[in-house]
């Protein structure tokens, strides 16, 4: 297997230990490629066992060393937000440069989208014939790339599938769990639902999907157990053994009320596609991890 990861962060580093457990079982080695913007990563990269390669996706002219590398998967795991002057068109222009530089041996892109593509369904159950309607920036960046990766994925070499993730947490990335720590109330709505899922849960999924032929251009994924925020911000408290949490009213315009609408993410099509076992199939035994 041959993979190009574009943005290796938090789930990207997830996938590539995830490829290495899998050797270990006797697989062979995947070859992974990494794109960063920063030669400051070079080194992380390397750790991880990746062959980092600089360049900015929204930079053709930089994207000049992927000529030769010839791979046949590639994971966009890309923050979705604005860059000036494409705004909500920003992941189109990286699809449309990193296109017109892969080689023809491409089997399988995934694209990471968000839940967040759902807007605010008044905790109604989602899956995947519900209609998009972003409310923010971000998730309408996202919709614009799925909608791009849907209509060239049939005649260009751009075969993809596109992951919607549920809000994702895991080691080093808890949310609010440095506020609790620290005895501060919690700026955010306590009504609604959390959809979660755990970061080795994504990476897991991805690996599995990779050399797979999907029957949907696009997928939910969560771990199907959405939460009640303030029943999430209780049991958080009590495993770090502080006091429950106060809640205030976030401000008028703050980006945590943006986000905090209230939906039930439904992952059943993708996890009996793919008979998907989760290693962590609600939020308490993420959690149990998380806070190891």
């Amino acid at each position: 297997m041959k993979l190009l990861i574009v943005g290796c962060g938090y789930v990207g580093s997830a996938v590539v230990r995830r490829l290495r457990e899998v050797s270990g079982d006797g697989t062979k080695p995947a070859t992974i490629y990494a794109l960063t913007r920063t030669e400051q990563r070079i080194d992380e990269l390397r750790g991880l066992g990746v062959q980092p390669v600089v360049g900015d996706w929204l930079d053709p002219l930089s994207l000049k060393q992927l000529d030769g590398i010839d791979v046949e998967y590639v994971l966009v795991s890309v923050p979705h937000r604005p860059v000036e002057p494409h705004g909500e068109q920003t992941h189109i222009c990286g699809l449309t440069n990193l296109s017109g530089r892969l080689g023809g041996s491409l089997q399988h892109l995934i694209y990471l989208s968000t839940t967040g593509v759902y807007g605010d369904c008044e905790n109604e159950l989602v899956d995947e014939r519900t209609p998009t309607s972003p409310t923010r920036i971000g998730p309408a960046i996202a919709v614009a790339a799925e909608h791009w990766l849907e209509a060239n994925s049939d005649h260009s070499n751009l075969p993809s599938t596109t992951l919607r993730l549920a809000g994702i947490y895991g080691r080093d990335r808890i949310p609010l769990a440095a506020k609790l720590l620290a005895g501060e109330a919690l700026a955010v709505p306590r009504e609604g639902f959390l959809n979660l899922v755990h970061v080795n849960d994504i990476a897991r999924m991805i690996v599995q999907i990779l050399p797979k032929k999907m029957q949907l251009p696009a997928y939910l994924f969560s771990d199907g157990h959405p939460v009640l925020r303030e029943t999430f911000y209780r049991e958080l408290a009590r495993r770090c053994g502080v006091d429950d949490p106060t809640f205030v009213d976030p401000t008028p315009g703050d980006s945590k009320l943006r986000r905090a609408t209230s939906k039930k993410i439904n992952p059943a099509r993708l996890v009996e596609e793919t008979d998907f076992v989760y290693q962590f199939p609600n939020y308490q035994l993420g959690l149990a991890d998380a806070l190891a």
